[in-house]
């Protein structure tokens, strides 16, 4: 035992050092990383993470500061390393530009497109009139291409919320069975 006025030799504290530090390290090395791997870290990555957790360690003591948690500090600096690399790698998915700067595409169908559209929109009529009528063709129309709700139609044609329902599910069943490709 050393006294308070002895000093402990440098090469005694180094291996009592290293020692703790590997004894540290085997004890929480697989728990750090089982708990970057339930945050959504790859092994590999998760792996890398506790390993720059831990040189932080003892980055932090050989600065000559005070450690008294070393568990909790390696834990808490894994998680500040995983947070900090997911931010980088996020980083790529934002444009710098404004929106105003940037080249979008026109959402407005072309000529053909319209007819294309067109067309489909009158087989699709003449499918449901001769299979269903007109009133369940219209009902149809209103609620997919008007985006009315079923009680919206129901009191604009004069009809139950019921019939409406039944009208739509059997205009649906029909184009279903028609063979007709999508547009």
């Amino acid at each position: 035992m050393l006294s308070g006025a002895q000093k402990a030799p440098l090469g005694f504290i180094c291996l009592f050092m290293s020692y703790w530090f590997m004894d540290l390290f085997k004890s929480h090395f697989h728990k750090l990383c089982s708990m970057l791997r339930r945050r959504g870290r790859r092994p590999d990555e998760a792996e890398d993470l506790v390993q720059e957790a831990f040189v932080r360690l003892l980055t932090y003591i050989d600065k000559g500061e005070r450690v008294l948690e070393p568990e909790a500090f390696v834990a808490r600096a894994a998680l500040n390393l995983s947070v900090d690399r997911s931010r980088r790698d996020r980083a790529h998915l934002f444009e710098p530009r404004a929106v105003e700067e940037l080249a979008l595409p026109a959402l407005t169908p072309n000529p053909e497109e319209e007819a294309q559209t067109q067309q489909y929109v009158r087989r699709v009529q003449a499918i449901l009139d001769t299979q269903l009528g007109e009133r369940a063709r219209r009902v149809f129309f209103l609620h997919c291409f008007e985006g009315l709700t079923y009680d919206e139609i129901a009191q604009q044609i004069r009809m139950s919320r019921r019939t409406v329902e039944k009208d739509i599910a059997k205009a649906v069943n029909v184009l279903a069975l028609s063979n007709l490709p999508p547009p």
